[in-house]
């Protein structure tokens, strides 16, 4: 989950013709399991499962760790724009 200020950053990987530019912030963190440090929080699975829809794949997973921030100021999205 990504905070507020982290908006830039959902708009990019919302973007197929962007999407050899996801990883270039410098809040990534590419050691290994690829997650972006200071977003609201990371959630890091054991993949189970692959499930393709129209142009989506869904990922399920089984939570081996995770991390959350308790200062919320989550990113939302709904009806089109960022909340």
């Amino acid at each position: 989950m990504l905070k507020k200020n982290q908006q830039d950053i959902a708009t990019l990987c919302s973007i197929k013709e962007k999407e050899d530019q996801r990883f270039e912030d410098k809040n990534w963190n590419l050691d290994s399991v690829p997650f972006l440090q200071g977003s609201q929080s990371n959630l890091f699975c054991n993949v189970k499962k692959y499930l393709d829809y129209e142009t989506h794949t869904i990922i399920i997973g089984e939570v081996y760790k995770s991390h959350n921030d308790d200062d919320f100021d989550t990113l939302m999205y709904a009806n089109g724009k960022y909340l």
